[in-house]
């Protein structure tokens, strides 16, 4: 399965110098898209599969098939200075997330919550710590990883199905590598080449066009 990450850099493509400062004077969000999916089911027993979100180093979490619970755990891999966690709205409540939810250091309180680094996802019956999720349907949730003092932060679209063969499945997800955070959902921005192209060229004409202002300016003169 390919693992290299798509690198999207958000620009704003108004003038010369944002398209050519847009890489400084921005962060940069990292996007996996489907390809870089993992799962885990039922089926597969008690086995685990990893969840390497910036597919780089270390492992940051994993999916951890529980037969004991009949059930799926998200846990983190590392702890302490390489610390994971998913988001949760209260005790044992991993919430489905609205599109445009800020993941930052806004969500961050004075315990180090409200993160969780082991929790109980789903069972054969129901959801357990996962809340607003539709079995079969895809969701959102947030994260953080990284060290405590300088944490990134992201969100993941997942997939919770109930029943004899249950399962999680992590589709997609995206973060954001300064630390200033993230908005669920965003994936960043890549202007397409037709309207960079253009913007440019435009820019272009302009700048040709005033020359020949001034030098129609200077021959009157």
């Amino acid at each position: 399965m390919k693992k290299n990450p798509a690198t999207l850099q958000k620009v704003a493509p108004a003038t010369l110098g944002s398209l050519l400062a847009a890489g400084s004077a921005q962060g940069m969000i990292v996007y996996l898209d489907a390809a870089n999916a993992i799962s885990l089911s039922q089926s597969d027993g008690a086995t685990s599969v990893d969840w390497n979100i910036d597919q780089a180093g270390r492992v940051e979490a994993r999916l951890v098939g529980v037969t004991s619970y009949n059930g799926i755990f998200l846990d983190s891999v590392f702890s302490g200075t390489h610390n994971f966690g998913a988001f949760q709205a209260g005790f044992l409540n991993m919430p489905n997330l609205a599109t445009g939810y800020v993941m930052s250091t806004g969500v961050i309180d004075t315990n180090s919550g409200p993160f969780f680094g082991e929790g109980y996802v789903i069972s054969y019956s129901n959801f357990q710590i996962a809340k607003g999720f539709t079995s079969g349907e895809a969701g959102y949730i947030g994260f953080k990883f990284g060290t405590l003092a300088s944490p990134i932060f992201g969100w993941a679209s997942i997939t919770l199905t109930t029943g004899a063969n249950y399962s999680m499945t992590i589709n997609e997800w995206a973060y954001e590598t300064t630390g200033a955070g993230i908005q669920v959902g965003d994936k960043g921005v890549v202007p397409e080449p037709e309207t960079t192209a253009a913007g440019l060229a435009g820019l272009a004409l302009g700048a040709a066009g005033l020359r020949r202002l001034r030098k129609r300016k200077a021959a009157s003169n």
